[in-house]
């Protein structure tokens, strides 16, 4: 379905934001899209773009930062079971990252990394 957009205007706003989130925002949005397309798109690929771009991000201060900030914030909210359970799944992996890092098994940290964007 075609859905009215300002590409420009977007843009502009995008690189706003990437710009005020250290450079790490466009990369964050394209390894996100890149689990959305390897899950079947839970979410429209434009919709879910915008969606990372409106949202506030205090506490990242890197791409890992940003990456696990946006998983964390998904909303199950209006999605299919089996969208629900991709996302929960994404969400698990992220805590899982983040208790092998504090734990210092960092090989296993960065397998579930691996497994998460693919």
């Amino acid at each position: 379905m075609w859905q009215s957009t300002d590409p420009s205007g977007f843009n502009q706003k995008l690189s706003e934001r990437n710009s005020e989130c250290g450079d790490c925002l466009k990369p964050a949005i394209r390894l996100v899209k890149r689990w959305n397309a390897a899950n079947h798109y839970p979410f429209n690929s434009f919709e879910l773009e915008t969606w990372i771009v409106g949202n506030t991000y205090w506490t990242c201060n890197n791409l890992r930062d940003y990456v696990f900030a946006i998983f964390e914030k998904m909303s199950l909210h209006g999605l299919s079971k089996v969208a629900q359970g991709r996302i929960q799944r994404a969400q698990l992996r992220v805590q899982m990252i983040k208790e092998l890092e504090a734990k210092g098994i960092f090989q296993g940290a960065e397998e579930e990394v691996q497994m998460l964007i693919v």
